[in-house]
């Protein structure tokens, strides 16, 4: 983002939109923050994202982001690696935006990367190393319409440079009801729910994970902002979160860790939207928990080697309910 400032950023002309379809589906791409702006399956709208630039420039929501090299949020907005050195994440670029949030790429252009696939695409940009961050980051991310209403996110991390560097990778959907808020219902397999201070910051240690036997097709909260951890997987090694809104069953499955404090679903309500505020449900695959970079017990789980890569598999499966 270098020396961009919110006046700037509020007059930058963004590079056009890329699409994908199939039979069924199609998908709108913003290549500025490599974000969906729609996913249409048989005429119907699943994701909620930003409708125009200049939405997007309001940040308002971080609908559909992709959340990388970190997700969520980190204390103060900043974060201290294992020698001492302390990493400022961006100024706010818009009004409201929290410092740190989300990572860095979201104001970032991608480029749109050549393919055949018209049910494809595939976007890249380069983390490259400032008072932010320490790591040259080659960032992947391909949208594939694999089926009608199956949606997969494959996102990718390649260690460029010479040095270890924190990467922990998520994505920020938001999906539409198609009922009121309370009528909707979230099953998640999971062990711990994370507990956060009043600044939705993780507690320290292992005050941070509560136990819980899952979320068994409940209704949520509406101020939820939090996530589960401890993830159950499958046979074929998937978690899954489902989101039942009476017409429609969304299923959001990744390939995470499994360990406490590292994959996780972090859920979010919608409430306090500047736009349409409980009328969407973010489920956001993260690989680890929100301010990971500040919790020593995740330093060498989170550090990714010079010529390694670290990859973000997820798929959403829409079924309509008659």
């Amino acid at each position: 983002m270098g020396n961009e400032t919110p006046q700037t950023y509020a007059t930058r002309i963004f590079p056009p939109l890329a699409n994908a379809h199939n039979a069924s589906d199609t998908l709108t791409v913003t290549p500025h923050g490599a974000m969906i702006r729609e996913w249409v399956v048989d005429g119907k709208n699943i994701l909620d994202g930003y409708r125009n630039d200049a939405e997007q420039k309001a940040m308002n929501g971080s609908r559909n982001n992709v959340l990388a090299p970190w997700s969520n949020r980190i204390r103060n907005g900043q974060w201290t690696d294992a020698e001492g050195h302390t990493f400022e994440g961006p100024e706010p670029l818009a009004p409201g935006y929290e410092k740190g949030i989300h990572g860095i790429v979201f104001a970032q252009d991608f480029e749109v990367v050549d393919t055949d696939n018209s049910a494809c695409v595939r976007l890249r940009t380069r983390i490259t190393p400032s008072a932010a961050y320490p790591g040259d980051i080659d960032l992947t991310v391909t949208y594939s319409l694999v089926g009608s209403g199956v949606l997969d996110v494959l996102i990718e991390a390649e260690n460029c440079g010479d040095v270890p560097a924190p990467v922990a990778l998520g994505w920020h959907p938001y999906f539409l009801l198609d009922d009121s808020y309370d009528k909707h219902k979230v099953y998640v397999e999971g062990r711990y729910v994370i507990s956060s201070d009043s600044a939705k910051i993780p507690y320290d240690g292992n005050e941070a994970f509560r136990d819980i036997d899952g979320l068994k097709n409940v209704a949520l909260p509406r101020n939820w902002d939090t996530g589960i951890t401890g993830l159950i997987p499958d046979p074929d090694g998937w978690v899954s979160a489902v989101l039942r809104t009476g017409r429609r069953t969304i299923t959001v499955r990744a390939l995470l860790d499994t360990g406490v404090g590292q994959g996780n679903f972090h859920l979010f309500s919608g409430q306090g939207l500047g736009r349409d505020p409980l009328r969407a449900i973010a489920i956001e695959p993260c690989q680890f928990m929100p301010n990971a970079l500040n919790r020593p017990e995740l330093r060498e789980a989170l550090a990714l080697q010079p010529g390694e890569t670290r990859t973000l598999y997820s798929q959403c499966i829409v079924e309509f309910n008659q």
